[in-house]
């Protein structure tokens, strides 16, 4: 999922909603496995009064055995369906279409607690299908779009500018092959080109130049509106933004962070129960109804800022874990800043250990040994 994750909120942003689909390995039944399905190709079914699923389908064509397969997910049970022949055009539907496979390949129950397709649909509305995360601002699309038309079609028929010319008679000349008379145009352009007319009255002169400086203003406004009203922030058009502070960047990115946020709040929800019923093919026993899905810090922190607050959150008691989560670390490196941030206070409790005993072993004085006298000499004593 580390790997695959982005193309699940690709998707989910793009076409309004996607899936995944959790069940047993088919080389190992306590592997769960994990895929990624297209909503042209998966359905759910929710229940109207409190919104759990009651069932699932997937159908798509098998190019292999030339047939149409499908498969209800229910529950408690899958059941498998597929036709004669794969027909054309769209999939078809009916009792007479499709057949129920028969024995193992008919599929059978589950012990997942629930239906093992889990949607992700993308800025759902109460009562309201989800729709695309652009669906706001398509028509500021249409509009950009037209006007990018405008331009080019401008620049295309002015890249030279038209001329006219006026008190000069054409000559006509027959076409021999089709006998229609046609205007001969004796003025060509061109950087080497003279334009003469024979005619006194000749005047020649060319139509003004067409102004695309409206376009582009517009076109820029349209492009403002289509940041807010999305909530893109602003330096990802770069525009007339120079030198703008890291204070004003974060400032321009709030309603971005928000939007992300929220769509972290909703994805979340559907990962925790996917990872719930892909812990329990595992045999993993715990409850993971309290389980909360960890997501990277959307904002744009400067990283020297991230470093003046970790210090401050040290100093007031936090532990290193939380810091270092807090700055963007992975699981993994947090994991492994903990275990060496212990293993090198370890060690330095080991060395000053080691020279707190080489000091108190080099202040104790030296103890003579046993039956020497004090001034070394022979005491004339038996």
């Amino acid at each position: 999922m580390d790997a695959r994750q982005a193309v699940l909120w690709r998707t989910a942003l793009a076409l309004s909603e996607a899936y995944l689909m959790v069940g047993p390995h088919p080389r190992d039944e306590r592997r769960p496995l994990i895929t990624l399905e297209h909503p042209r190709e998966t359905i759910v079914e929710h229940d109207p009064a409190t919104g759990e699923r009651l069932a699932a389908l997937k159908a798509w064509y098998d190019d292999v055995a030339g047939v149409a397969r499908a498969t209800v997910y229910l529950p408690d049970q899958l059941v498998r369906y597929e036709t004669s022949s794969r027909g054309r055009g769209p999939m078809r539907w009916g009792p007479k279409i499709w057949t129920r496979l028969q024995g193992p390949d008919g599929g059978g129950p589950h012990q997942l607690g629930s239906v093992p397709v889990v949607p992700f649909a993308c800025r759902p509305f109460l009562g309201e299908d989800p729709v695309a995360e652009f669906d706001n601002v398509i028509d500021i699309q249409d509009r950009i779009n037209l006007g990018v038309l405008n331009r080019m079609t401008i620049e295309r028929y002015s890249a030279f500018r038209q001329r006219w010319i006026r008190g000069h008679k054409f000559r006509k000349v027959t076409d021999p092959e089709t006998g229609l008379q046609t205007v001969e145009q004796p003025f060509k352009p061109g950087p080497g080109a003279v334009w003469a007319s024979e005619f006194e009255n000749a005047q020649f002169g060319d139509f003004q130049q067409s102004q695309i400086d409206d376009l582009l203003r517009a076109h820029e406004t349209d492009i403002r509106d289509l940041l807010i009203i999305s909530r893109t922030p602003a330096y990802t058009y770069a525009g007339n933004l120079v030198n703008i502070s890291p204070d004003t960047i974060e400032a321009l990115d709030v309603s971005h962070v928000a939007k992300v946020e929220e769509h972290q709040a909703n994805f979340g929800e559907g990962l925790e129960e996917t990872l719930g019923m892909a812990a329990r093919i595992a045999g993993v026993e715990r409850d993971f109804t309290a389980a909360e899905v960890r997501w990277r810090n959307p904002r744009l922190i400067n990283p020297a800022v991230a470093a003046d607050a970790a210090t401050k959150k040290k100093a007031i008691g936090y532990p290193l874990a939380v810091i270092a989560e807090d700055m963007g670390e992975s699981p993994q490196r947090v994991q492994r800043i903990v275990s060496e941030a212990a293993a090198d206070q370890l060690a330095g409790a080991q060395a000053l250990q080691m020279a707190a005993d080489a000091t108190a072993q080099a202040q104790t004085p030296a103890r003579p040994p046993v039956g020497a006298t004090g001034d070394g000499g022979d005491d004339g004593g038996a």
